[in-house]
């Protein structure tokens, strides 16, 4: 509508103007050509590129050197937009102008096309000096003569300028596309308005389409709107830079920096929308070719970003202009290769970058001269965008459409398979139901015989209990004979495989701790064999010596369990200690297991022999050990069960290093009180750990 709108308004001013042209032509084909400036004091030329004459060159000239010379091959335009493409060369254009009726009507050249670097105004006054300003592209927006994303320059009168020939230099290292008009800067204000709300309201959509698409980002969490969304962000800056409203209204005061937007938003182009088209058609498992062409052009698009900010505009025009086209193609040919694959929203982004790279072929064409610049081919590329942007949204909705589809259908399946799940869940539960019922009828039944089971074992473990008790019992006379003393003895078990011993012939006290192969129920059966083993022993021999009575035990274990010709290797270790008490000579043997002996005052260790009773690893015989202790003194025998049980802090073993320790904090306290320390030690070491083995340790003073 603005297009054909704009069309309409201008028609009078084209037909007067080519009128014009017409009535000059004849002067143009015989010199210079002149232009007359009172045709446009109320209105705006058309462009005057078929009215100048102009040259390129790559010298440095001055000024006075062109006004002056006429060896320089200055020639007519042929057409009324001038196109010299990307050139190594300047421009010089001249302007010969007449009938400059009303003085006090202010007049102006006025430029159109962005970007143009720099350009330099000169006219000779009338005291024959060369009035010179510079304004473009590359200058800050405060040194222009209105502060316009166009360039306007005001045209001198008669009495300021009297040869009335005005001389324009041009440099620019992009694009050479003059358009040059003349008119009243309120002529031009006034015509440009419809331009202008026509930005505003493009602007104002590709704003609006990416804050939308970034809000369905936020509520959505689809990568796929974040990209658009950068992209469509993109596109604004690459738009609104190459129509000069960036460098107007952002950056009007860092031209260095405006200058190089356009191409870094395009390589940044290029990387965004490489991003988007691999979440949007989700290449990473649709095809890993396709996705490597895209990560080749965003590695294209970073060289592009690169390559403006340390080469320069001038070197990157090229490869921004052929990186976007190589987008345009591979997003259309990825688009059909996907839509192949059944993926319906495919198609719109065929169209959208057919209809966007079309826009864009209409304004390169364009700029080759190839087709007229007008307001189809100026604003191709940005119908094109707005319809791109419009197609694509249509995309993203078909394709979150199908999503929602796709995952209804899913939910359907999932319910029906459910439900079908749920009926045989259901006959399953019913079935099992039956059989835990049966099973549990079984178990109970097991459950009430192991209960009764137990009761009997326990109840024989407690009758065993009574008789080790009855064994292990210590009588007056003995007790009279051992005098002061202790008994520490904590089975692990209901039976102990832990026992003592004790036996006195004449004037000798006999002594032993004994630690069983095993715990419990075992382990109290070889207490018993033990125990009766050593009773018949002193019995028949009357022999008090500990190594000979160790021999003798020995030899009776084996014989008894046959471990001669049997795999049995079970049997005991065992510390044993003979006391003449008119000598107070201290007789020592033992089995694994040693003693521990406190006399003046110094813990002495006792050592063992490295021998079981029982078992055939080592015929060795055992050691008899003798101390004389001329005062009183303390002997201890132990079995291990004390040391290796875990507790502490740590849940480690107790060790023998800390019973020793514990042996002689306590062993200047009364016996009895020995006994009710080292217990509660144990116990608190212990803690809430399992007591694992059986545990014995007497105490007596000798």
């Amino acid at each position: 509508m603005k297009i054909i709108l704009t069309q309409v308004r201008k028609l009078p001013v084209k037909l007067f103007s080519q009128l014009v042209a017409l009535l000059f032509f004849s002067l143009q084909l015989f010199g210079t050509p002149t232009i007359a400036i009172n045709l446009f004091q109320g209105n705006t030329s058309s462009y005057l590129g078929q009215s100048i004459t102009y040259f390129q060159t790559d010298r440095n000239l001055t000024p006075e050197f062109v006004f002056n010379s006429d060896t320089l091959p200055f020639k007519n335009g042929s057409t009324e937009v001038l196109n010299f493409g990307l050139s190594e060369k300047t421009v010089w254009i001249k302007l010969k102008l007449e009938h400059h009726q009303d003085a006090n009507k202010q007049m102006n050249l006025f430029f159109e096309s962005l970007p143009l670097d720099t350009i330099q105004y000169f006219y000779q006054k009338a005291d024959g000096s060369i009035h010179s300003e510079t304004t473009g592209f590359s200058q800050p927006q405060a040194t222009k003569t209105n502060y316009n994303r166009f360039y306007l320059l005001n045209i001198p009168s008669i009495e300021e300028c009297p040869s009335q020939e005005l001389l324009i230099h041009i440099a620019t290292p992009v694009q050479y596309i003059i358009t040059v008009r003349i008119g009243s800067f309120e002529a031009f204000k006034k015509q440009f308005a419809i331009t202008e709300l026509y930005y505003g309201a493009f602007f104002g959509f590709l704003l609006c389409m990416f804050f939308f698409n970034l809000l369905l980002f936020v509520r959505l969490r689809e990568a796929s709107y974040l990209w658009y969304s950068l992209s469509i962000f993109t596109s604004l800056i690459i738009f609104s830079s190459f129509s000069g409203h960036f460098y107007q209204y952002v950056l009007p005061s860092f031209p260095n920096i405006a200058n190089k937007v356009l191409l870094t938003a395009s390589g940044i182009l290029l990387i965004v929308m490489s991003k988007f088209m691999i979440h949007a058609l989700e290449l990473n498992k649709k095809s890993k070719l396709l996705k490597l062409t895209y990560d080749i052009l965003g590695v294209f698009g970073w060289a592009i970003v690169l390559g403006v900010l340390v080469l320069g505009r001038k070197a990157m025009v090229a490869p921004a202009n052929i990186g976007v086209g190589i987008l345009a193609i591979n997003i259309m040919i990825t688009s059909l290769a996907v839509y192949n694959k059944e993926n319906r929203y495919a198609i719109y982004f065929f169209f959208a970058w057919f209809i966007y790279a079309t826009g864009g072929i209409l304004n390169i064409l364009k700029n080759l001269s190839i087709l007229p610049y007008n307001e189809v081919t100026v604003h191709s590329a940005e119908i094109g965008c707005a319809l791109e942007v419009v197609l694509i949204a249509f995309a993203l909705g078909e394709k979150y459409r199908s999503f929602a589809e796709s995952k209804a259908l899913a939910q359907k399946e999932m319910i029906a398979l459910q439900d079908a799940h749920n009926k045989t869940l259901e006959e399953k539960v019913i079935l099992r139901s039956n059989e835990l019922i049966q099973a549990n009828n079984s178990l109970q039944e097991t459950t009430e015989k192991l209960e009764y089971q137990n009761i009997t074992i326990t109840e024989s473990i407690h009758n065993a209990q009574n008789i080790q008790k009855s064994m292990l019992t210590i009588g007056d006379d003995m007790q009279r004979k051992l005098g002061d003393f202790f008994i520490l003895l904590k089975p692990k078990d209901i039976v102990s495989g832990d026992f003592y011993w004790f036996k006195s012939i004449e004037d000798k006290l006999i002594a032993a701790a004994i630690d069983c192969t095993g715990h419990g129920v075992p382990g109290a059966m070889m207490s018993m064999l033990g125990y009766n083993s050593l009773n018949t022993i002193i019995k028949k021999s009357n022999n008090t010596e500990p190594a000979m009575i160790l021999d003798n035990l020995h030899e009776v274990i084996s014989s008894t369990l046959r471990q001669n010709t049997t795999r049995n290797r079970d049997g005991m270790d065992m510390a044993l200690i003979a006391f003449d008490k008119s000598t107070r000579i201290l007789q020592y043997a033992g089995a694994n297991k040693g003693a521990i002996v406190i006399h003046k005052g110094e813990l002495t260790l006792l050592k063992a022999n490295n021998k079981s009773i029982g078992g055939r690893e080592n015929e060795a015989p055992f050691t008899t050990h003798e101390i004389k202790l001329e005062e009183s003194a303390l002997v201890y025998l132990y079995t291990d069960g004390f040391q290796d049980q875990f507790g502490g802090d740590k849940g480690k073993k107790l060790m023998f290093k800390r019973v020793k320790e514990l042996i002689q904090n306590y062993c200047h306290l009364p016996l009895k009180e020995q006994k009710e320390a080292l217990e509660k030690e144990f116990q608190n070491w212990m803690g809430n750990h399992e007591q694992i083995d059986d545990v014995l340790l007497i105490g007596i003073k000798l």
